[in-house]
């Protein structure tokens, strides 16, 4: 009998599977008896918590210990990864043998563990086909063992977060502490000094942030990996100055220097001919002088450029090329001068630009409305003038999140259409974001978390993470004068409202009570009137307000988070009464039914002082021209005629139809 032909491609097909799974199961062979007798040794040196542990506690006797987590192993069975990283590992390791036999492991990760300040076992060494070793946040402390240079395969080697300490003193130079990596992070290690890395020439990673080095940074650290080093982080360290000459590898995508506060000196002009940069980092330094124009001009590559909180002087060089690819520029807190460089607008994929804290003079730069892209606007702390109105027909922001312009004298009236196309902070907004605005840099998943500061319940504060869903309006410390419009209701999923410090005038609108992601509000300091709005009771999660120094009156709604707010936030407001402010709506209403308010009083006063004084006025000039002009003696004279003339004619018709 024969098999119909589908029928034997399904069998086929299904044999070829089950002999695949069996071959590559969970994508390894089968685990041998000596590597999980090394294994479970290992566990039970360990000390970690059962109750939320997700990869130990799993390991079990009767399983294959190639499919256990955190393991993988080759096809014959071989151990070649074990990650164990995050398992609440308190101690153990430095005394487990059983984990340096597993003598094929290619890769461990040992990373945010708890261990109780134990040092960097020496025998590691004998992990010799060692690729990947992370021992980050791990709780090892003291000296950097020299047995790591006999790792000789070893490629990625990451020991942040530890305590840790190289001997620049002792008798082996570090030069040959480390095997040829091609990546090193020593990332907040309490690191006093530089490495020696000279003669690392396969390296293309190198991040030593958040230490405590100081002095130079040396001229020697721009040829590590023999010119092909691709990124570099020095953030966050004592560093003062850079030792010259800048012979900078034209290799680099990343450079990193914020936060070394006295690192001085100017911007190299050599980092111009770094034609493959796509972030530069030196904000939060001394960095003077002023802003080379190739930088805009020559680096097409470049995405993240923060030179903000520096000592820049002089003008934004205006130069951003056609194929500008600048997503992030923030030149904050600086000194810097002239006007907003209009071919800006070249940089289509521009998503935050912050000048903030500068001495920029110029108009809104309206050219900005044709960057579809932009999240972050800050202009505030600057001398723009004018209103914000803008030749550009139908252009929005849609994806705008935060505009800052506060700490000017931009004025005129907020007209309805500066808000209504700010979509991002709409319950329809079309743009599904990240959790956090974010740029990927370098090719090996790296992402530039940008910083951000703003005024937050009445604070400054920086944002190191931007959430996506931020959002912000700051107009405050400004000239603009009428009323709020309403349409500002229908921006949902504000966070932060500032008009503060302007001439506002009007009623708070009704609609601001449909903010309800609303956490801050300040209206203080203008002149609006008129009650509070009950509606704003309604806003649940209201922690700050202010709306004193106004001319509002009547009853503080109560209910919700109003009844959590100090009397701060009414004070200078003669007019409103009840709690929190010791003033009750009964006293006042007593008041005006005693006596006339002052401003009645001053009507009526002044309406008679008019008349008297106009009545006076008017009898001195007809007496005058009575005494002393024969031309309108005349001219009364035959007024008078003609009307008693008149009079005394009706006068006898009436008699003549008596007689009739």
């Amino acid at each position: 009998m024969k098999i119909a032909l589908p029928l034997q491609f399904s069998f086929i097909a299904t044999l070829v599977v089950l002999l695949i799974s069996s071959n590559i199961s969970g994508g390894y062979g089968q685990c041998l008896g000596d590597q999980k007798a090394l294994l479970l040794k290992f566990k039970n040196s360990l000390t970690f918590d059962s109750s939320l542990s997700t990869k130990l506690v799993r390991w079990d006797q009767n399983t294959d210990c190639c499919q256990w987590p955190g393991v993988s192993c080759d096809q014959e069975g071989h151990v070649l990864v074990l990650e164990l990283d995050n398992e609440t590992i308190s101690g153990g390791v430095e005394n487990s043998s059983s984990l340096f036999d597993l003598m094929y492991l290619e890769k461990l990760n040992l990373a945010y563990n708890d261990l109780k300040s134990v040092q960097i076992p020496t025998e590691i060494y004998k992990l010799t086909n060692l690729i990947y070793l992370n021992l980050s946040d791990a709780g090892f402390v003291g000296q950097i063992p020299m047995e790591l240079s006999r790792l000789t395969k070893l490629v990625s080697l990451d020991l942040s977060y530890n305590n840790l300490r190289i001997d620049i003193h002792g008798s082996n130079s570090t030069s040959s502490l480390f095997p040829q990596l091609e990546v090193l992070k020593l990332v907040s290690c309490e690191l006093q000094n530089f490495p020696d890395l000279k003669n690392q020439s396969h390296m293309s990673e190198l991040d030593l942030s958040d230490n405590n080095i100081k002095g130079k940074i040396p001229s020697w650290i721009w040829s590590v990996g023999n010119g092909g080093l691709k990124y570099l982080n020095l953030s966050c360290n004592l560093l003062e100055s850079l030792e010259k000459p800048y012979n900078i590898s034209t290799t680099l995508r990343v450079i990193d220097l914020h936060s070394n506060s006295k690192l001085t000196g100017q911007i190299p002009t050599s980092i111009c001919n770094l034609h493959q940069l796509q972030l530069l980092d030196m904000s939060n330094n001394s960095i003077n002088n002023r802003i080379p124009p190739c930088l805009f001009q020559k680096i097409h590559h470049l995405r993240v450029l923060n030179l903000g909180r520096n000592k820049l002087s002089g003008l934004i060089p205006d130069t951003f090329p056609r194929n500008c690819n600048l997503e992030i520029l923030s030149l904050n807190n600086n000194m810097l001068e002239g006007k907003v460089s209009r071919s800006l607008n070249r940089c289509a994929y521009l998503e935050v630009f912050d000048i903030g804290n500068n001495k920029i003079r110029d108009t809104f730069p309206c050219m900005l409305k044709k960057l579809f892209n932009l999240h972050v606007l800050v202009l505030r702390s600057n001398m723009f003038y004018g209103n914000l109105k803008c030749p550009i027909a139908n252009q929005t922001w849609p994806r705008l999140q935060i505009i800052d312009l506060a700490s000017n004298n931009f004025n005129g009236y907020l007209l309805p259409q500066y808000f209504s196309n700010l979509e991002k902070m709409m319950p329809s907004s079309k743009f599904p974001e990240p959790e956090y605005l974010r740029v990927e840099v370098f090719n090996y998943g790296k992402y530039y978390l940008d910083r951000v500061t703003v005024v937050l319940k009445g604070r400054e504060i920086e944002i190191v993470k931007l959430l996506a869903i931020f959002t912000s309006i700051d107009f405050s410390c400004n000239n603009f004068q009428g009323e709020i419009p309403e349409v500002l209701g229908d921006l949902k999923l504000l966070y932060l409202l500032n008009l503060s410090h302007n001439a506002l005038t009007g009623r708070i609108p009704q609609a601001l009570g449909k903010l309800t992601q609303l956490e801050s509000l300040d209206l203080s300091v203008n002149q609006l009137s008129g009650r509070i709005p009950d509606e704003l009771v309604g806003l649940t999660f209201l922690s700050f307000l202010n709306l004193s120094f106004n001319q509002l009156s009547g009853r503080i709604p109560r209910g919700n988070q109003f009844q959590t707010f100090s009397a701060d936030s009414f004070e200078g407001n003669t007019g409103l009464c009840d709690f929190p402010l010791k003033k009750t709506c009964s006293d006042i209403k007593v008041n005006e039914l005693s006596q006339p308010s002052s401003h009645s009083e001053h009507e009526i006063d002044g309406k008679y002082i008019s008349f008297a004084l106009g009545s006076s006025v008017c009898f001195g000039i007809v007496t005058w021209l009575l005494l002393y002009s024969q031309r309108y003696n005349e001219l009364v004279d035959r007024l008078l005629f003609r009307i008693l003339g008149q009079h005394k004619k009706s006068g006898r018709n009436k008699n003549k139809r008596r007689s009739r």
